[in-house]
């Protein structure tokens, strides 16, 4: 592995390490987190960070108290939780 692409990865470790440690974190996506950062070369463990981090970042919460801020952040949750599941997902060439 290349030192450009380790640097990104290391980066991206620290990112999921940072949401994932907040106490409002998905479960699940947290559990995966811990699992890819356990083992950063587990091809499924990464598959699976990538798609729960991609599914989060499109749901609806229409109707929940949170829509105002979710439409003001164009229907994207601003919490570091979320922020932090959509940049995993903005780098899935890194899994």
């Amino acid at each position: 592995m290349n030192q450009e692409l380790t640097q990104r990865r290391n980066t991206l470790a620290e990112t999921v390490k940072h949401f994932t440690d907040l106490p409002y974190c998905d479960e699940e996506i947290a559990d995966a987190a811990r699992k890819w950062l356990d083992n950063m070369d587990d091809k499924a463990a990464g598959q699976k960070l990538f798609n729960l981090c991609k599914a989060n970042g499109e749901r609806d919460f229409t109707g929940t108290p949170f829509e105002q801020a979710w439409l003001d952040n164009g229907k994207k949750c601003p919490c570091e939780c979320c922020a932090g599941a959509r940049e995993v997902a903005a780098n899935s060439d890194l899994f």
